[in-house]
């Protein structure tokens, strides 16, 4: 009898280990269940992902500007700036140029100088500000989420 109560209490003590502990749970919004708990995807949260919380994104577009100087040693000199969309546009570019000025015996030199000139910080429900970061990227800003 005590052998038989034992196997009882091993054979339960098995099964319950063994259980689906996700079986009943059901995350919503594309969260998954883990050992019992909803694991949610960016934007939503709540014990079974059904909230929609916000996104937050902070926003930059850049100038990317070289500032130059060229000088023939003989009296013609001078110095500007320039700026392109990307650094490397801006480097292609500014090569380019150093090396026209070189072939006329003229020294070239340029120093990167980039400069925020926008920014933009917003926080919103994902959907919206997905549709909201690719059309700031497409104008030209780099976007990351905070």
């Amino acid at each position: 009898m005590k052998q038989l109560l034992f196997s009882s209490v091993v054979l339960s003590f098995l099964l319950a280990s063994c259980a689906d502990t996700c079986k009943d749970v059901n995350c919503l919004n594309g969260g998954e269940c883990n050992d019992g708990s909803c694991v949610c995807p960016t934007g939503f949260g709540g014990e079974y992902c059904e909230e929609t919380l916000e996104v937050c994104y902070e926003c930059i577009k850049v100038d990317y500007c070289a500032h130059y100087t060229y000088d023939d040693n003989n009296g013609s000199n001078g110095s500007g700036a320039i700026c392109f969309e990307t650094a490397q546009s801006r480097t292609s570019e500014m090569n380019n140029i150093a090396a026209s000025y070189e072939s006329l015996g003229y020294s070239f030199s340029y120093t990167n100088a980039d400069s925020i000139i926008a920014e933009n910080q917003f926080c919103n429900i994902p959907a919206d500000a997905n549709a909201l970061v690719t059309s700031l990227e497409d104008d030209g800003y780099t976007c990351s989420e905070q």
